[in-house]
């Protein structure tokens, strides 16, 4: 029996669809940054040890990269609408749990199923954008989406210490409202794929033929729909990869196990989509210039204004020993100032290419992160100042363009798994920063320590300026 829902209106603001795909990824990163001021109390209330605290933050971050390639390749077969209703759906499970959890395993077991909905959500929402904005209204949704994704992830520090001091559950509670109110607004403004009604600057949903009704896709079993053994091996090389970092910060050296296995899945990843004659992502597909400059763009982006969050959360609360909400607070302007790159992306995407405003926001950041490094201990200092002002206008920029840069070339049918692939370089990239900055914090951080990682950052942001600068250089621009 087909599904009906209602069909959008002439007269509605065609950006009012993008609120669906914003509040999920406001939630990603939400929930991605919100236990972080709060793990002092999850550890006091449910008696969690050392390890189980740094679980209960990598988790998220573990099962949302190995799984997202996957996720791509579903959304690209099953439908991003389709795929975005089903991770929705889990997600709010999973927040349910977790607000409901009455010890360790189960807000464990609350973070992974998270961390999986994530990772059918993501690709999704990219897909969703692909397919319903193109030209100049793609970018400018772009700029939109970003601007209340980036929205989420303030609102997560912020909310995680103002939640916490009323009750820890309520940061996992947080999510039902919006995420109810998400399905609401998917079912609203996105038609089933071959019945998206085509708007001015919009585009109309795949799988239409020519007499206007959709195709139906073929069945078939669920192991093609994940590309088989190619699926399975992405998954399992992220999964290690990532626990390999983990147990890295976790210990501060090596771990042998850990280490020879994900050498040993990456290898074999490697190897099955060099030769496998259906690997998860084409070759066409891995051969755009566009993707490759996204993917490296994203891995950068993490590597520098993506974990100056943490980096400064740390700061904050355990060298400057100040409290969750206070610590939120200083948020405040970083966040707004990345909402208007987002705005100022949104206003150059037409006069500029996606690679130039790339390289700027990296340029900016860059100079911003190095600025911060200059003088750590007083908040209200001039280099802070003007570092915290670069960073986020930088940051602001440089999240739509790697997306936008990235996605351009790349066929609606595979948005999907092309999407995934960006992100899930950004947050593997993530997991090797703040192994990193474990290392050069150590145990009792002083200055010089604080001034390392700064700089680091700063390094990886003019390492993403080089990676624009030779994009915008080649002769495919963006």
């Amino acid at each position: 029996m087909s599904e009906i829902t209602a069909t959008p209106s002439r007269a509605t603001s065609p950006y009012r669809a993008l609120l669906a795909p914003g509040i999920a990824q406001a939630l990603i990163a939400l929930d991605y940054a919100i236990v972080y001021v709060a793990l002092p109390t999850l550890a006091q209330r449910l008696n969690l040890s050392t390890s189980e605290m740094q679980w209960v933050v990598s988790l998220y971050g573990l099962t949302f990269a190995a799984l997202l390639l996957s996720g791509g390749a579903l959304c690209d077969r099953l439908g991003a609408r389709r795929m975005f209703i089903a991770g929705m759906v889990l997600f709010l499970f999973a927040s349910l749990l977790g607000g409901l959890a009455q010890n360790g395993a189960l807000l464990l077991t609350a973070r992974g199923g998270q961390g999986i909905a994530a990772a059918l959500l993501q690709p999704a929402v990219l897909a969703l954008m692909a397919q319903r904005f193109s030209g100049d209204s793609h970018r400018r949704a772009l700029a939109i989406w970003s601007a209340i994704g980036a929205s989420g992830l303030v609102a997560g520090v912020i909310l995680g210490g103002a939640l916490t001091a009323l009750s820890w559950r309520a940061i996992f509670f947080i999510n039902l409202p919006p995420g109810l109110l998400a399905l609401w607004l998917i079912r609203r403004h996105f038609l089933p794929a071959g019945m998206q009604v085509g708007l001015a600057g919009l585009k109309t949903g795949p799988g239409v033929n020519s007499s206007g009704h959709s195709a139906e896709p073929k069945r078939r079993p669920i192991f093609r729909l994940l590309h088989g053994g190619g699926a399975l091996i992405g998954c399992a090389a992220a999964g290690a990869l990532v626990w390999a970092l983990t147990r890295f910060a976790e210990n501060g050296s090596a771990d042998f196990l850990a280490n020879r296995l994900a050498a040993a899945m990456l290898l074999l990843f490697i190897l099955h989509e060099r030769y496998a004659p259906r690997p998860l992502l084409s070759r066409a597909l891995r051969s755009l210039p566009g993707l490759q400059t996204g993917w490296l763009s994203s891995a950068c982006y993490m590597a520098s204004v993506g974990s100056q969050f943490f980096a400064m959360t740390l700061l904050w609360q355990q060298s400057q020993h100040l409290d969750a909400v206070t610590t939120g607070l200083l948020f405040t302007p970083l966040a707004l100032l990345i909402v208007l790159g987002n705005a100022i992306y949104s206003r150059l995407s037409a006069r500029f290419s996606g690679t130039q405003l790339l390289m700027a926001g990296f340029a900016a950041a860059g100079l911003g992160l190095w600025l911060l490094s200059i003088n750590l201990t007083d908040s209200l200092s001039l280099p802070l100042i003007g570092g915290i002002a670069l960073s986020g206008l930088g940051h602001g920029l440089i999240y739509p363009a790697m997306f936008a840069v990235g996605l351009c070339a790349v066929p609606e049918q595979q948005q999907g798994r092309a999407s995934a692939l960006i992100v899930t370089s950004q947050y593997v990239a993530g997991a090797i920063t703040l192994a990193v900055i474990a290392v050069l914090l150590g145990t009792q951080p002083d200055v010089a320590a604080w001034q390392a990682v700064f700089r680091g950052l700063s390094g990886a942001a003019l390492i993403g300026m080089l990676v624009a600068l030779c994009a915008a250089r080649s002769p495919e621009k963006s």
